[in-house]
């Protein structure tokens, strides 16, 4: 077992930087592994599902008409090469357009942000090295940029942040890393690609998500697309602060007005996989919602009742499910498009208690035109309360006989969290759920040899061929 101890007190940044250099599939436990080939397909499957939807095409296109030096294909939508950079422009905002990807209860979307401009990475290599990347490297690339990402956010406090008003910069580190480890950047090279990225992209604040707009999930792109020019500025021997990017006064965490944790940067890394902390989300939308659906869902079950047996839902809402959902109760009760229904705790509650399940079919026009739905949304209403823990929600819900139910909903409950994984078929089965709503037309049997390829990813020769040919049946 490798482990990767603080060298003179150096900065974070150099110390994971030595781990993504040096880390090998071998290095990593089993479990470990196992999970990251799951985030994967589970995060592939978000890419499939949601790369059809608005403005994603109309970015794609875009890139496309715009040209440039042919170096990977954009996934799904074929056509000739584009820039990696600009591939993965058009590639990063895919997961997230569905919102039903995993997520870190600290550092948030690690996973989201990493695996587009790896993807596109692929491409880069192969046209212009001429070189083939196997799964076994794929996965230590990707384990890599996990821990990096996941260390930096949970030192952050990334949930504290979005607590203030502030979004998360943290995500482009994990990008860096998990590119410049793929495209074999050496210890010294990958620390100026990060300095570089510490000063290409910083955090996005919370205006962001008042009102929803999609900034909320095309930022992704713009952090994929720097991730891989930061790496080829690094390759060109352009360089960037290596001291005080992350620690001390002048790094990352001095950004902050509240208390970052230096230490779990170093502890236990090689040892400690603070990745194992990822969540797959129980519902399609949002997660800062997923505690007051899961709560309504738990007591409608539990008592046998429907949504006629219901007069009105309370739901007491922590400061960062506040301030994550953001807009007016006006902007809750009358979202215009998927994306203000996936930030809308009325809509969501009506979805789930009359359909049974919140997939991201919920939240397109047929279910949102739905006159039970718009009429039920009425009888919930939202108050903030600073004493619940960040993502925790309490709901109080009245009968139309005058019964009270409470139920204060703990996000370790609901299904998806580190207690309550995804099994293996349920896991296929959202894969197979989100490939439905996929604009590309695949050859019979493409998916579930997919499927079967990423779940043994370690015996890839070639995941370019495997994976994101596969999938990207149209290129020219």
């Amino acid at each position: 077992m490798k482990t990767f101890p603080r060298m003179n007190h150096e900065d974070g940044i150099n110390t994971l930087c030595r781990m993504t250099s040096q880390l090998e599939y071998d290095d990593i436990p089993k479990e470990v592994l196992e999970l990251a080939k799951e985030l994967i397909l589970d995060t592939i499957g978000c890419m499939i599902g949601g790369h059809g939807q608005h403005p994603l095409p109309e970015i794609a296109r875009h890139i496309q008409e715009k040209g440039g030096k042919g170096e990977a294909y954009i996934m799904f939508h074929g056509g000739e090469k584009v820039p990696a950079e600009e591939a993965a422009m058009a590639m990063g905002p895919m997961p997230r357009a569905l919102d039903w990807a995993a997520i870190h209860p600290e550092a948030m979307h690690s996973v989201e942000h990493t695996l587009p401009p790896m993807l596109c990475t692929l491409g880069y290599l192969d046209t212009v090295e001429g070189r083939r990347v196997t799964g076994k490297e794929f996965l230590a690339a990707f384990v890599a940029a996990q821990e990096t990402l996941i260390r930096i956010g949970i030192g952050y406090r990334g949930n504290i942040g979005v607590q203030r008003g502030r979004s998360n910069g943290h995500y482009i580190f994990g990008s860096v890393a998990g590119v410049g480890k793929l495209m074999g950047l050496n210890p010294a090279q990958l620390e100026n690609a990060e300095g570089i990225g510490r000063n290409m992209t910083q955090p996005h604040d919370m205006a962001t998500y008042h009102p929803i707009t999609h900034m909320v999930k095309v930022h992704q792109g713009f952090i994929a697309q720097d991730a891989i020019q930061d790496c080829k500025f690094a390759k060109l021997g352009v360089t960037g602060p290596r001291d005080n990017v992350i620690c001390g006064p002048m790094g990352y965490f001095g950004m902050a007005n509240w208390e970052t944790n230096e230490d779990i940067l170093f502890e236990g890394l090689g040892e400690t996989w603070e990745q194992l902390g990822i969540e797959m989300k129980a519902y399609a939308g949002c997660k800062c919602l997923h505690c007051a659906v899961g709560a309504v869902e738990s007591i409608a079950k539990a008592h046998g009742l429907t949504p006629n047996d219901i007069a009105h839902i309370h739901v007491e809402d922590s400061t960062l499910n506040i301030n994550v959902s953001g807009g007016t109760m006006e902007e809750k009760l009358n979202p215009k498009d998927i994306f203000q229904r996936q930030f809308s705790i009325p809509y969501m509650v009506a979805t789930v208690l009359y359909d049974g399940e919140l997939i991201p079919q919920s939240f397109f026009d047929e279910p949102a035109s739905r006159i039970e739905i718009k009429n039920f949304m009425k009888k919930v209403d939202i108050v903030e309360n600073p004493a619940l823990k960040p993502w925790n929600s309490k709901v109080t819900l009245t009968t139309a006989d005058g019964t009270v139910y409470e139920k204060e909903m703990d996000p370790i409950e609901l299904k998806g969290s580190v207690e309550h994984r995804y099994t293996r078929e349920e896991l296929i089965h959202k894969f197979k759920t989100l490939a439905k709503m996929s604009i590309t037309k695949f050859p019979e049997g493409t998916l579930d040899t997919l499927i079967e390829r990423i779940l043994h990813l370690e015996d890839s020769q070639d995941v370019l061929e495997d994976v994101v040919f596969a999938l990207t049946p149209n290129r020219i």
